[in-house]
C-alpha cells in the first residue's frame, strides 16, 4: 500500500459516542483470545454489531468479516486494545477503566483523544501506513491553533486540505508555518491550488472526511464545538483555561510503535495509572459468571448512552433485565456495584453534549433537562414538549411548598441569543398564559433559558423580557447548570433559594451558586 502523506483516522461512526459499547462486545465475543485471522470471530463481531444496532445493516463487500476488523482497528487506534506476541488479544488499561466503571467514558476517551499521536502502533500498519515524515500530536496541535488569537477557529477545509498534509510536527516552526497558511488561505476567499492526488495520493473530499470526523472527536472531550449550521471548530469560552492548561503542560511522545504491546500499554494508560505492570500471562478464560456480566454490561452501556436514566433506576434495572433475560435482583446487584457513581457521570457528560446538538437531540435535551430537577433539585417537574396546537415551554417546574411555578425552555445551541420571537413567546405566550397548558393556581415565579452557550447580549435581552412581561427570567449555560445540580447531591437547595437562583434577572454565574 502507497504511504499515507496526511493524517488519517480510522472512520467506522463518525462520533465516539458509542466506543464503549463497540468494545464491550468486542470483549465479549473474543474473551481474551485471538482476532488477528480469526474470520469466524470476526464475522461473528460483526454480525452481533448489527444485531444490537451499532453498525448499519447491509450488503456486506465480502464474506470475510472486513467489518469487523474494522471496528476493531478503532478500538486499537484509540488505545483501547493490543495484541500480544502470542496473538492473543488484551485490554488496555484505559480499555478495562472504559468497561469496568472506574472511570467515565468521556473522561478515559477525551484522555486518549488527547494523546493520539504520529507515529503509533495503528497509524503505522500496513493499512494504515501514515508517512513517518508525521511525528505529531494532531489533536493539540487543532487546540493550539484555535487557541492562537490570530487563527480562533479552524473549519473543516482548514484542518483536511492543509493541517493534515502540512501538520507534520508539535515545533515551534510547524505552528508558525501552520498559522502563516491559515491566514494566507482565508484572505484568498478560500483557493487552494493543490494537485492532492498527485501530490498527496488523495482527494481532497477524503480529506474532508477525515477533518470532519477529526473534527467529531475533538468535540467529544467538550473542549471545542461546532458553531451551529457551519464546520468552524473552535474552543469552549468556559474550557478555554481547561485548554491552556493542557497546552501548557510538553507533550511527550511514546516510542517503539513497532512493539505493539509496549507501545499501547502506555498509550493506553488509564487516568488512575502512571504504569502498565500487569502480568498478562495467563490468558482469561471466559467462565459463566463473566459472560453473564459481558452482557448486562453490554446493554448497559447502550441504555446509558441515551441520557434517558439518572443513575441506577428501577426503569434502567427493569431495561437491562427485559434486554438480557436476567433477573432483576441480579441486574441490580452488578449494576450499583460496578457503575453508581459512574451512571451518574455519564449522565451529565450525554447532557452537555445534548446542550450543542441543535436540532438532532433537542427532544432528548427537554427530557434530561426534566429529569435533572426532578432529580437533583428535588422540584415537581414535567415536560411539555409540543402539546398539541397549544403553545407551551418545554418543562414546567411547580414548587408546593412555596407556591409557584416556573418555566423551563431549552436551547441546544452554542451561542442561544433571545431573537424577537423567542421574547414574545416567552413573554405573551408562555408567562401571560400559562393556564392554556397548566392547571396549577400558582403564579409564574421566575423563567430560565438553558442553552450550551449564551451570547454577550442576553443580559440585556432578559432585561427587555422583564420590562415587557414583569417576571424576572434568567439564562443559564449546561456546564453552570451542571456544576449547580451536582452541588445539589450533597447540599440540597431550598425551593426559596432555586427560585432566587432561577430568577436573578440575568445569566446566571457560577458566583451565583
Amino acid at each position: 500500500m502507497r504511504e499515507r502523506k496526511y493524517w488519517f483516522v480510522t472512520r467506522p461512526k463518525r462520533r465516539l459516542d458509542s466506543v464503549p459499547q463497540l468494545l464491550s462486545t468486542f470483549d465479549c465475543v473474543v474473551q481474551g483470545g485471538q482476532w488477528i485471522g480469526q474470520r469466524d470471530i470476526q464475522r461473528g463481531y460483526e454480525d452481533i454489531l448489527e444485531a444490537r444496532g451499532l453498525k448499519r445493516r447491509g450488503e456486506r463487500r465480502d464474506g470475510s468479516g472486513s467489518g469487523g476488523r474494522t471496528y476493531g482497528a478503532w478500538l486499537k487506534s484509540l488505545g483501547l486494545i493490543f495484541t500480544r506476541p502470542n496473538k492473543q488479544i488484551a485490554l488496555t488499561l484505559a480499555g478495562e477503566a472504559l468497561l469496568n466503571g472506574t472511570s467515565t467514558a468521556s473522561e478515559v476517551l477525551a484522555q486518549q483523544v488527547l494523546k493520539f499521536q504520529y507515529p503509533s502502533a495503528y497509524s503505522i500498519g500496513r493499512s494504515v501506513k501514515v508517512s513517518p515524515d508525521f511525528r505529531v500530536h494532531p489533536f493539540r496541535l487543532m487546540l493550539r491553533l484555535m487557541n492562537d488569537p490570530r487563527i480562533g477557529y479552524l473549519d473543516k477545509e482548514e484542518i483536511g486540505l492543509i493541517c493534515a498534509i502540512k501538520g507534520t510536527s508539535d515545533s515551534d516552526s510547524c505552528f508558525v508555518s501552520l498559522v502563516d497558511t491559515i491566514l494566507e488561505y482565508r484572505g484568498s476567499d478560500g483557493r487552494i491550488d493543490v494537485d492532492f492526488k498527485g501530490e498527496y495520493g488523495t482527494s481532497p473530499e477524503n480529506l474532508l472526511d477525515v477533518a470532519n470526523t477529526m473534527q467529531n472527536w475533538l468535540e467529544y472531550t467538550q473542549l471545542a464545538r461546532r458553531e451551529e449550521g457551519s464546520s468552524r471548530l473552535a474552543i469552549v469560552d468556559d474550557e478555554r483555561n481547561r485548554v491552556r492548561s493542557i497546552l501548557g503542560t510538553p507533550a511527550t511522545f511514546i516510542g517503539h510503535p513497532e512493539d505493539e504491546e509496549r507501545f499501547q500499554r502506555k498509550y493506553g494508560l488509564d487516568p488512575g495509572h502512571q504504569k502498565d505492570t500487569r502480568d498478562l500471562s495467563n490468558a482469561k478464560t471466559a467462565t459463566a459468571r463473566s459472560m453473564e456480566e459481558l452482557v448486562m454490561r453490554t446493554e448497559y452501556l447502550k441504555l446509558i448512552e441515551s441520557g434517558a436514566y439518572y443513575g441506577i433506576t428501577a426503569d434502567l434495572v427493569d431495561a437491562v433485565s427485559s434486554r438480557t433475560g436476567k433477573t432483576h435482583g441480579r441486574v441490580e446487584q452488578y449494576l450499583s456495584a460496578n457503575f453508581a457513581q459512574r451512571s451518574i457521570d455519564e449522565f451529565y457528560s450525554n447532557y452537555i453534549d445534548m446542550a450543542f446538538s441543535g436540532r438532532e437531540q433537542a427532544t432528548d435535551f427537554e427530557v434530561a433537562t426534566t429529569t435533572v430537577f426532578n432529580e437533583a433539585f428535588k422540584l415537581k417537574a414535567t415536560h411539555l414538549g409540543q402539546t398539541g396546537s397549544v403553545s407551551a415551554p418545554d418543562v414546567l417546574l411547580v414548587s408546593d411548598t412555596e407556591g409557584w411555578q416556573g418555566i423551563v425552555d431549552t436551547k441546544a445551541y452554542p451561542c442561544y441569543s433571545i431573537t424577537g420571537d423567542h421574547h414574545n413567546r416567552m413573554c405573551h405566550n408562555y408567562v401571560e398564559k400559562v393556564g392554556n397548558y397548566s392547571d396549577c393556581p400558582y403564579p409564574v415565579g421566575f423563567y430560565t433559558y438553558i442553552a450550551g452557550g449564551l451570547c454577550g447580549t442576553i443580559d440585556k435581552q432578559l432585561e427587555a423580557e422583564y420590562e415587557d412581561c414583569r417576571v424576572r427570567g434568567s439564562a443559564v449555560t449546561v456546564r453552570t447548570f451542571v456544576e449547580m445540580a451536582k452541588r445539589a447531591e450533597s447540599h440540597p437547595y431550598p425551593h426559596s433559594r432555586l427560585h432566587d437562583i432561577f430568577g436573578i434577572g440575568r445569566q446566571i454565574l457560577l458566583a451565583d451558586l
